[in-house]
């Protein structure tokens, strides 16, 4: 069940808070354009400056680290694919700590060490009766 969670995070969960964190971003530099155009086009015009202070005082100067959080995350997250990465080195730095599998590389390794040591000794034969 948590490798299920896992996958659903890697490919639903990541990428959906990835896009929305730079979604919020955009949107929050566009409200500020937006927010000090018209708040300048009304300051310009009457002398009230409610939309330009809010702007200026509230987006800018108190949300702008909000702002550096969300772009921070969004550019942070890693994409799919380097998630399934490290995924699957997690998976085989997990399998080869595992002692059965350990036990049966070496004696895969025997084996291998006794078929070549097979392979020389008939070589070897094969080479002494041509040479008779």
């Amino acid at each position: 069940m948590s490798f299920m969670f896992v996958i659903y995070l890697v490919f639903t969960a990541i990428p959906a808070i990835k896009f929305l964190t730079g979604m919020a971003f955009i949107l929050w530099l566009a409200g500020i354009a937006v927010g000090l155009f018209i708040g300048a086009a009304r300051r310009d015009i009457s002398d009230d400056r409610t939309l330009w202070d809010f702007t200026t005082q509230t987006w800018i100067r108190k949300k702008w680290v909000i702002a550096v959080i969300l772009l921070t995350i969004s550019r942070l997250i890693p994409s799919q694919e380097v998630t399934s990465y490290m995924l699957a080195g997690y998976g085989v730095q997990k399998l080869t700590e595992n002692e059965t599998v350990q036990s049966l590389s070496s004696d895969g390794v025997d084996v291998l060490k006794e078929m070549l040591a097979k392979a020389k000794r008939e070589l070897s034969e094969e080479s002494k009766e041509k040479s008779k």
